[in-house]
């Protein structure tokens, strides 16, 4: 992407990028932060596309505060936001997943720059309600749509207020298929809990937000405070009847009152 558009998306505060996947959103959202970096702001890269996250494990929403530009990837830094989802798509749970974007929402009002990368779902009417759902709680200045796909939404969004902006997508992007996510999402999800401890947890102990408790062998799970604050991630190693060993990241020091079972990450 081109320094004359990042030159124009500093005059923003809140840049929303939307498009299908394998467009080049996220190299975007990388180079923009960098840009920011060096024109002496510390920005934040919001990530919201639970299938593929750059930011925390899948299934989870997350933002980063960019300090330097000593990266490649946003997994490489540590989020300074992470909501628990738990599902690989929006549509598994679309009120929870507006629930989570909206407590995200409110952890990031002291930043000053703020780029917001957000799934590659833009098929059909709920995709676009959604878009215009995520731009409206994020209060979002821009809107930069990417492929010429979705170039027809431009005035939808421009009636009711946002400024959008139309790009080509990147000539440098490899198209993966569904098992190429797959083993992508399988691999990124055994990196980030690689060193994590294993905690045994027994789950007549806690409140339960669950589908079924038939077999949670490799589903995502989430642990809540009273506030509904998300104070662990993990990913369940074992299950025996009442007890499940967990890989867990634990990112606040109180025991979870609520567990949310999510979905399973498997090859």
């Amino acid at each position: 992407m081109g320094a004359d558009l990042f030159s124009l998306l500093e005059l923003y505060n809140r840049v929303m990028l939307v498009g299908p996947t394998d467009v080049g959103k996220s190299t975007f959202a990388r180079d923009l932060v960098k840009f920011w970096l060096e024109k002496g702001y510390r920005p934040c890269a919001v990530d919201l596309d639970v299938g593929q996250s750059d930011i925390g494990p899948v299934g989870t929403l997350g933002a980063v505060l960019v300090e330097n530009s000593n990266f490649t990837l946003f997994s490489e830094l540590e989020p300074v936001v992470l909501e628990f989802f738990g599902y690989l798509a929006p549509s598994f749970d679309l009120i929870s997943y507006v629930w989570c974007l909206k407590k995200l929402a409110s952890g990031l009002k002291k930043f000053d720059k703020v780029v917001i990368d957000t799934t590659g779902w833009v098929a059909g009417y709920d995709a676009f309600s959604l878009k215009l759902v995520k731009a409206e709680i994020f209060g979002v200045d821009v809107v930069v749509l990417i492929g010429e796909g979705i170039f027809k939404w431009e005035r939808a969004f421009s009636s009711v207020g946002f400024d959008v902006l139309k790009v080509l997508p990147s000539k440098f992007v490899v198209p993966k298929d569904r098992k190429r996510r797959r083993v992508n999402r399988y691999a990124a999800t055994e990196s980030f809990f690689k060193n994590k401890p294993l905690v045994k947890m027994r789950l007549s102990e806690h409140g339960l937000w669950i589908r079924s408790a038939k077999d949670l062998k490799y589903s995502l799970l989430g642990g809540f405070d009273r506030e509904f604050n998300t104070v662990a991630v993990g990913w369940i190693m074992e299950h025996q009847v009442d007890e499940i060993v967990v890989k867990l990241h634990i990112l606040k020091k109180v025991k979870p009152s609520l567990l949310r079972i999510g979905q399973k990450v498997t090859l």
